[in-house]
């Protein structure tokens, strides 16, 4: 009688069996079972083809980095940029948000984060206004704290557009955000009516400043999906606002993003605020 030869694992699929039998309170009965954490790696490494093993990240048959915690994955700031144990006090490293699968131990998703200057006298990824956005973010408990520093890379200045329209919601911020539908929309929304001139008064918002303006609590001004558009030096007409309206809805904006024109609540004279929700709902 022939004997059925034994099969072992190889390392890395033991890790990740492992680990599926670790995170499950019956064993590994979920394959498609996920995680989400937070990994460093040196600049100029890829995950391109890397795979979780255990507690560590590995390209071909080397180690690129270690898994951390994931309480507050966007907060590289200070003390918190240190070089990760096991890098060299001069090595820049890079941090991700990956998502993984845990019986495989492949990468799913990763979200850049930042880069450490490693002491070494390299340039951050990121400027330091904008790692002070995403912490802002995160300190005032918004949704948007899973957003990487990158995110904040669209000028502020006073011609809008192209620039994000500056003010005290930008909160003398340098870079912000705006999504890419609102963006498409923005330059045709503030064109001049055949009788009076339109212009931005405010897009993007931080935390803030978005606090500073009297924003509603969760605006739409914070993820980037809206603006006000306003004829200078007075409130609109009612013809005024209904052309501006009309023009939002032809440029496909939901009703429920166009504020109604009056006092109090989601109505303005001063302006029309117009946003095209493709973030988290909110108000203007």
């Amino acid at each position: 009688m022939r004997r059925r030869k034994q099969r072992t694992l190889p390392p890395a699929a033991l890790w990740a069996w492992l680990a599926v039998w670790a995170c499950s309170e019956s064993g590994p009965t979920d394959p498609g079972a996920t995680a989400r954490a937070r990994v460093a790696i040196p600049v100029g490494a890829s995950l391109d083809g890397a795979l979780v093993s255990g507690n560590a990240v590995v390209a071909g048959s080397r180690v690129i980095g270690q898994l951390e915690p994931v309480d507050d994955p966007t907060r590289l700031r200070g003390n918190d940029a240190a070089v990760p144990d096991g890098k060299d006090e001069g090595e820049v490293v890079c941090w991700y948000l990956i998502i993984y699968q845990i019986s495989t131990g492949e990468i799913l998703s990763e979200t850049f984060l930042g880069c450490s200057s490693g002491g070494s006298g390299s340039e951050n990824a990121c400027t330091q206004d904008q790692r002070d956005i995403v912490w802002e973010y995160s300190e005032y408990g918004f949704r948007a704290i899973d957003w990487p520093c990158t995110m904040f890379s669209r000028r502020i200045g006073d011609h809008a557009p192209p620039d994000i329209k500056r003010g005290r919601g930008t909160h003398n911020h340098e870079r912000g955000y705006l999504t890419p539908q609102y963006s498409a929309n923005r330059a045709a929304m503030a064109q001049d009516l055949p009788w009076v001139a339109i212009h931005i008064t405010s897009e993007w918002r931080c935390p803030v400043g978005n606090a500073n303006v009297g924003g509603a609590d969760d605006s739409l001004h914070m993820y980037g999906s809206g603006g006000d558009f306003a004829v200078a030096g007075r409130n609109l007409t009612p013809a005024e606002y209904n052309a501006l309206r009309t023009r939002a809805l032809d440029l496909g904006a939901p009703r429920e993003g166009i504020s109604g024109y009056g006092t109090g609540g989601f109505r303005y004279k001063r302006h029309i605020h117009v946003d095209w929700r493709d973030n988290p709902a909110g108000e203007g």
